[in-house]
């Protein structure tokens, strides 16, 4: 099979292949075509979070929650977004509603913290 302009071939593992192939046959999509839709909306979703929040990195996750480094003040400060009660709650604002609080929620990995986390 000869080469094709602007195509790429790429590795998946088995058990993702599977699963890609329900969601795009339930979306009436090509494998490709889903496959490049996922990476382009997290692409998207990456440039929104530096847009909408453009001060706030994630420093780390922990077993108990996320580390942020917040430089929108003189001062860089870090935030720690925990498990609290079923919730999540910043230590930095004292809240469970913020800029922290959002940004970790954007996150890809808070799906690893489902079990912990009440219903939104």
């Amino acid at each position: 099979m000869g080469k094709r302009v602007g195509i790429i071939t790429v590795d998946i593992e088995e058990r993702l292949y599977k699963q890609i192939t329900k969601r795009a046959e339930k979306r009436n999509l090509s494998i490709r075509k889903f496959v490049n839709q996922i990476i382009e909306k997290d692409f998207e979703k990456e440039d929104f979070l530096k847009l909408i929040v453009p001060k706030i990195s994630l420093l780390s996750i922990e077993q108990e929650g996320f580390v942020l480094r917040d430089d929108a003040a003189k001062k860089s400060r870090l935030a720690e977004v925990k498990i609290r009660n079923g919730k999540l709650w910043c230590d930095l604002d004292e809240k469970n509603d913020c800029n922290h609080i959002h940004y970790v929620l954007m996150l890809p990995d808070i799906v690893n913290f489902k079990d912990k986390l009440k219903q939104i």
